[in-house]
């Protein structure tokens, strides 16, 4: 959340939980019907395989994105050389 504008976050934080609440509604149906016809682990190896690809795909989004606290950080150290690397 902190990567997102205090105006932005209690839209960003619907957004966020609607995307984690939806699949809670329909995943016991799914889970169900594959557990009965196919293999008792499927449930849990597809959702370890999609649980994986979402973090997967946050951290392709926002890996270059930092949040306000760090960009100062990152403006202090620039500015020392000692810490910048620069001699």
């Amino acid at each position: 959340m902190a990567v997102v504008k205090t105006t932005g976050r209690c839209a960003a934080a619907g957004v966020t939980s609607l995307a984690r609440i939806v699949p809670y509604g329909i995943s016991p149906t799914i889970s169900t019907y594959l557990m009965q016809t196919v293999s008792l682990t499927l449930p849990l190896v597809i959702g370890g395989g999609l649980q994986s690809a979402n973090d997967i795909a946050f951290y392709l989004l926002f890996r270059h994105v930092r949040p306000p606290e760090e960009q100062n950080i990152m403006k202090i150290t620039s500015e020392i050389p000692a810490l910048s690397g620069n001699s």
